[in-house]
């Protein structure tokens, strides 16, 4: 059942609100937060390369932080999807889900050679 088949099932109202007309306003409103969450991802991905290049951001727990936006962005993208079917959006969700297990493959594989090594037992200062 998608967000229409929902919303239908309650006659077209929700919270006494009639859905339907208000649906295009979402949509749109929608798509500005979707846009808003890209650029986060932009700024997140810059920080990332900065500090993959200049290797002077040690492997920490902290790593998990910037796994965030981009599981953020991907399920934006797929309410986005739900609500706006298009086919870019869903080839977009498909390379979005591919890359967060990417990434999230890298950052446990990293925590774990972080945790082996014992690292974290001697905190820098």
């Amino acid at each position: 059942m998608n967000f229409i088949q929902a919303i239908e099932a309650f006659q077209g109202t929700l919270f006494g609100i009639s859905f339907i007309s208000i649906f295009s306003s979402i949509k749109i409103i929608a798509s500005m937060l979707w846009g808003f969450s890209f650029w986060w991802l932009i700024l997140v991905a810059i920080l990332s390369a900065h500090y993959l290049k200049t290797k002077d951001h040690s492997f920490m727990f902290g790593w998990w932080v910037y796994t965030f936006p981009l599981e953020v962005f991907t399920v934006a993208a797929g309410l986005l999807a739900g609500c706006i079917a298009t086919h870019f959006l869903h080839g977009m969700l498909i390379t979005l889900n591919t890359l967060v297990v990417i990434v999230w493959v890298v950052v446990v594989l990293g925590t774990i050679k972080w945790l082996g090594s014992g690292v974290f037992l001697n905190p820098q200062h």
